[in-house]
Parts: C-alpha cells; structure tokens; sequence
C-alpha cells in the first residue's frame, strides 16, 4: 500500500506557504488547496495514495479535492451540496484569508478554493481557468485580463475589476456583482443567471451566448452594451433603463403614430 504525504497528496498549502512561495519567485500553483492543516488533521501526516484516484479521468485536470466530491460511491470527505468542502471537524471555522495581497499573474488553474478572502488583492492576469472558488470575497480585488474559462465562481464580487477578463463559460450564478468593471470582458457562454449586476460597467463586453436571466441590471448604461446574443429573461431593470436595454438587444420599436 503506498504511502506518501497527504499535503503533497492533495497539492495543499498552508496560506503563508503560498504567500512564501510567490514571494521567492513561483507563480505556478496549478490544482492546489489551502486546507493543508485540515486534511493533516483528518488524515494524518501521511495517508494511503490510493486515496486519491479521480472518479473518472475529466477530473483529472482539477484539485484532488474537488475528485473526491464527485466521486458517487467512496466520499472520503464532508461537503455540502454545492461542493463546499467542510469536515465537521472545522464546521464554519473555515476561512482564509489572503486580502490585500499581490499575486500578479499566479497560476491557480483547476485549483480549489473554498471561503477565501481575496478583498482588495490583485490578481490581475492570474490564471484561474478551471478553478472551482466557492464563497469566496473578491471584493475590490483587482482581477483586470485574468483567465476565468470553465471556472466555477460564488461569492461576493462587489466591485471586482473584471475588465478585458477572459470569462468564456465561467459561472457566476447568483453572484454579488454591484459596480463591478466588466469592460471588454470576454463573456462567451458565461453563466450570469440570477446575478446582481447592478451598476455593473458593461462596456463593449464581448456577449455570445451569454446567460442573464433573472439578473439585476439597475443602474447599467447600455450605450455601449450589445446584447443581441443573450438569453434574457425575467431581468430587474428601472423603467428610464428599458429603451436602451431593447436597443442594445436589436430591438427596434416604431413609432406606432407612424406608418409602417
């Protein structure tokens, strides 16, 4: 039966290791967590490799963590149903923090972050294709050009700098997303349903495909928004919003004083 660290196991890091690492020049931190000192703790110092075989090879490019959860038959760990992980060993205790700090450009592709506080940090070109990050604080945090494609986000964003983002099939579903810039973003297929976007800067956005329904949109200028690829529908709007909100769906209402 091999045996082998569980920290290096599951690719988990205490916080300030992390903050260590990036500070000595690593940027690529690709399919890690930041549960090193819960899973030590359910699992001892070293455990069983076979712990760790992905339920089905798609898994494979995502934190060993985040296997686990989907695997129907050997959940080793406590989550809830959204794929939170919480050990009842720790319960609400969970929570990191990493506010205020710079991580410029990191790699976190497919890695798996539940409950962190990245409020005011800059993560500007970071790299989080694939990454699971589930109530997590990205508020006035700085994520301008990141790579959020396939990613898997909930939480509060409220004021996140999401501008010339790659968020192609990301979802943001019921997301906190008030005054975030969103100017330039890619948004193919990204998943914004019953999101607050309220006076969210939409600004030449790239919109394919994209998911607004029962989205608040209050306080959006739609001059520059084109929406005429988007599913839509039961959205919150005021009433001096919806003749720009119709145009920028390529709705054009004649004159019905006019003939046609």
């Amino acid at each position: 039966m091999p045996i082998e660290k569980t920290a290096t196991i599951f690719n988990a890091l205490y916080p300030e290791e992390l903050l260590e690492k990036y500070s000595a020049g690593e940027r690529d931190f690709s399919r890690i967590n930041l549960f090193r000192k819960e899973l030590e703790h359910i699992l001892g110092a070293t455990t069983d490799t076979n712990i760790v075989t992905p339920f089905h090879a798609s898994l494979e490019k995502f934190n060993l963590l985040w296997s686990d959860f989907h695997d129907p038959i050997q959940k080793r760990f406590e989550w809830d149903s959204y794929g939170a992980f919480i050990p009842t060993e720790y319960d609400d205790l969970l929570n990191t923090n990493l506010s205020g700090v710079n991580l410029n450009g990191i790699n976190f592709e497919g890695s798996y972050f539940y409950r962190t506080d990245f409020s005011h940090a800059n993560l500007s070109r970071a790299v989080l294709r694939n990454a699971i990050l589930l109530d997590v604080n990205f508020q006035d945090a700085d994520l301008s050009r990141a790579d959020l494609r396939h990613s898997i986000v909930t939480g509060n964003l409220q004021g996140v700098n999401l501008s010339m983002a790659r968020l192609d099939q990301c979802s943001l579903n019921e997301c906190n997303l008030q005054g975030a810039n969103l100017k330039q973003a890619k948004l193919r297929k990204t998943n914004f349903s019953g999101a607050d976007l309220r006076n969210a800067d939409l600004s030449n956005a790239h919109f394919e495909r994209t998911v607004l329904n029962r989205a608040k949109l209050q306080g959006v200028d739609f001059k520059e928004v084109k929406l005429s690829s988007v599913y839509v529908s039961d959205v919150t709007l005021t009433d001096s919003q919806q003749l720009e909100f119709l145009k920028s769906l390529g709705v054009r209402l004649l004159n019905t004083n006019s003939e046609s």
